[in-house]
C-alpha cells in the first residue's frame, strides 16, 4: 500500500486549470473592463437648457411659415415667459396651424409642453374719414387707411381705387 498522499500537489495536472483562469481573467479585462472605460471615454450627453416660448421665436415663426402662415404676420405668444426645458437643438416636432383663426399650437420633440398663441397678418383696408351724404362722390381725401390683424380682415377692399369716384 502507498501512504496517503496529503498536501501533495501534482503540478502537471494543476496547469490546466491555472491556464483556463488566466484566460478567463484576460477575457474579463478585454471585454468587460474595455467596455466600461469606452463608456467612460464617451462626451456625457448635453445637460438640459430652460428657454422661454419667447426665445424660440424664429424656430416657431419658421415652422409657421412653412405651414401656410402670410409672411410678414405678427406671432403673439399665449405665455411668452413659458419655460421650455431641451436637450440639444431646438426641433420642432409638431405644428397644428389654422390659417383662418391664426391659431397655432407647436410641440418640441425634447419636450411635451404645448407653445400656443396666434399668427395672424397685418392688412391694409381703406376707411371713410367722415360720413358721406347719399349721392355724394368719394374723393381721395375722403380715405384714410387703417392697419389690422383681424382675422377677416381680408372680406374688406383692400384698393382704395375700387371705391374713390363712386
Amino acid at each position: 500500500m502507498h501512504p496517503p498522499l496529503t498536501g501533495f500537489v501534482d503540478k502537471k495536472s494543476s496547469i490546466p486549470g491555472f491556464v483556463a483562469y488566466l484566460v478567463i481573467m484576460l477575457w474579463f479585462l478585454l471585454t468587460v473592463m474595455a467596455s466600461h472605460s469606452a463608456r467612460a471615454a464617451e462626451a456625457p450627453p448635453p445637460a438640459p437648457v430652460i428657454l422661454t416660448a419667447s426665445d424660440m421665436l424664429p424656430e416657431i415663426e419658421q415652422a409657421l411659415s412653412a405651414h401656410g402662415m402670410a409672411p410678414g404676420a405678427e406671432i403673439v405668444l399665449n405665455d411668452p415667459q413659458q419655460a421650455v426645458s431641451i436637450s440639444g437643438q431646438t426641433a420642432i416636432g409638431h405644428v397644428s396651424y389654422n390659417a383662418a383663426s391664426g391659431r397655432f399650437v407647436i410641440r418640441l420633440q425634447q419636450s411635451q409642453a404645448a407653445i400656443t398663441g396666434f399668427a395672424r397678418a397685418v392688412k391694409s383696408f381703406p376707411v371713410l374719414t367722415r360720413p358721406l351724404q347719399r349721392g355724394e362722390i368719394v374723393q381721395e381725401a375722403d380715405i384714410a387707411f387703417v392697419e389690422t390683424a383681424n382675422a377677416h380682415a381680408g372680406v374688406f377692399l383692400q384698393d382704395a381705387s375700387a371705391i374713390i369716384g363712386k
